[in-house]
């Protein structure tokens, strides 16, 4: 059986960071850089929610709407 497909965290937009690690680490982080690591139950320690393949895709829509439609349609305006 093949594993479930799994948002990669070094993608801009694909995960969320957890909140329990931030929690966490707001107590516990002494240095500026490098941090220990931090045990989580809810990211198993990763640092990183996954969003799920359909929010993903909402969020991309949500930005084309927000960036690129206006842009189009500005430019459609100048050709006429």
């Amino acid at each position: 059986m093949a594993e479930a497909f799994t948002a990669t965290p070094y993608l801009h937009g694909n995960c969320e960071p957890c909140p329990a690690c931030a929690l966490r680490r707001e107590v516990a982080d002494s240095a500026p850089i490098l941090r220990a690591e931090v045990p989580c139950n809810v990211c198993a320690g990763r640092g990183y929610l996954p969003l799920s393949d359909a929010e993903i895709v909402a969020r991309t829509c949500e930005e084309a709407r927000r960036l690129f439609w206006p842009a189009r349609v500005a430019a459609w305006g100048r050709q006429a």
